[in-house]
């Protein structure tokens, strides 16, 4: 289901390009110092086969609600979740987002690109070789 993001309009970044990356339920907005859409769908499209194919195979990986038992060789994408599910004492799937995040990150850095900043459902991935900044402003609403 998609969801209208509008956080994401004030998103600014003088010197990064923004493209996004929509690929069934994953739906990025991507800041990078070199326009890599295709190479940056193509890279989530290869992830979220070696997931879904894993899934096919095991289908309580979906669904499990606490920490998963790898038995067996996987690909890199299932052993992170898989690694970062038992450090939250959580399901895989908690870390899905995360782990895609990671692995496309690293990814386009062999790219050549140098910097990147992946935000996916309001979780930031940043990777860059410079000093970021970066503004927040929460505002709550008064209490009577």
């Amino acid at each position: 289901m998609h969801q209208v993001r509008t956080y994401r309009n004030i998103i600014h970044s003088h010197s990064l390009l923004p493209f996004r990356v929509v690929v069934q339920e994953t739906d990025l907005l991507v800041h990078a110092d070199s326009k890599l859409e295709i190479e940056a769908r193509d890279l989530v499209l290869q992830v979220r086969g070696y997931l879904e194919a894993f899934i096919k195979r095991h289908p309580a990986f979906a669904t499990s609600l606490t920490p998963w038992d790898l038995t067996e060789p996987a690909p890199n994408i299932v052993a992170d979740m898989v690694k970062a599910g038992r450090k939250a004492r959580v399901g895989p799937m908690a870390a899905v987002a995360g782990a895609i995040a990671q692995q496309l990150t690293k990814d386009l850095l062999k790219t050549g690109c140098s910097q990147v900043i992946i935000e996916n459902g309001g979780d930031i991935l940043l990777s860059s070789n410079k000093d970021i900044v970066f503004l927040n402003f929460i505002f709550f609403p008064p209490l009577n």
